[in-house]
C-alpha cells in the first residue's frame, strides 16, 4: 500500500487573521488545516523544524526562530511567506492533479514492484476520528462506475464518490525529516484530526 501522510483542509477564504511572530505554531496549524502541510513546508525550507517537535507547537513562531538563531529580517519573511500560504486562493482549483515529484514516484514504485500495468487507485473512505480517511494502492482492477483522470502520464482512478471529495485536490509527493509519502492537499477539507489520518 503507498503511504498518504495528512491531508488538508479548505474554506472560503474571507477575513482570513494574519499570522504574526505572537502567532502560536500549534494554534497556526489547527487553525487552517487545509493549508496546514504548506504552512510547515514553508517554516522547514527556512529550516524551522517546530512543526515537528512537540513541545515547540507550544510557542510562536518568532520565539521558534530566535531558537534557531533567526534575526528580525529572515523572521519577516518567514511572517510574510506563511501568510501568502494562508491566502492562497485553493478553492479556485478544478480537476486533480499531481505533482512532477509524486508523478516520478509513482512510476518508481511501479518500476520497484513490477507493476508499470497498474494505477494509483484513491479512495475516500468513512472512517478515523475526523469522519474520512484516504486509501492510496496500486491496483489493475477497475469497478463499474470508476472514474479515470490522467495527469503527467500517470492514471488515477476513484470511484465517483471519492471523486466528489477530491475535486480541486493536488497529489504531492514529500520526503523531509518529519515527513515521508504522499501528500493530498484538498480544499475540500474542513477540519482534521490531531493525529492527521483523517478529515472531515
Amino acid at each position: 500500500m503507498v503511504k498518504a501522510i495528512k491531508p488538508k483542509d479548505s474554506k472560503t477564504r474571507q477575513n482570513i487573521p494574519m499570522i504574526t511572530r505572537e502567532t502560536v505554531i500549534g494554534d497556526m496549524m489547527e487553525k487552517n488545516p487545509s493549508r496546514a502541510a504548506a504552512l510547515a513546508e514553508t517554516m522547514l525550507r527556512y529550516g524551522l523544524h517546530c512543526v515537528g517537535c512537540h513541545a515547540n507547537v507550544f510557542d510562536t513562531i518568532e520565539n521558534g526562530a530566535r531558537l534557531h538563531g533567526m534575526d528580525d529580517e529572515t523572521i519577516d519573511k518567514i511572517i510574510a511567506d506563511l501568510n501568502t500560504v494562508l491566502n492562497e486562493n485553493v478553492k479556485a482549483r478544478q480537476g486533480i492533479s499531481i505533482t512532477e515529484k509524486a508523478a516520478a514516484k509513482i512510476k518508481e514504485l511501479q518500476e520497484k514492484d513490477t507493476k508499470p500495468d497498474c494505477f494509483l487507485r484513491i479512495d475516500v473512505q468513512d472512517g478515523g476520528c475526523a469522519g474520512h480517511t484516504y486509501d492510496l494502492a496500486f491496483d489493475n482492477q477497475k469497478k463499474e462506475g470508476d472514474i479515470i483522470v490522467e495527469d503527467k502520464n500517470v492514471k488515477l482512478v476513484m470511484s465517483a464518490e471519492s471523486r466528489k471529495f477530491l475535486e480541486g485536490s493536488i497529489i504531492d509527493f514529500v520526503d523531509t525529516l518529519q515527513a515521508s509519502g504522499f501528500k493530498i492537499d484538498n480544499p475540500n477539507v474542513t477540519r482534521s484530526c490531531s493525529c492527521g489520518e483523517s478529515f472531515g
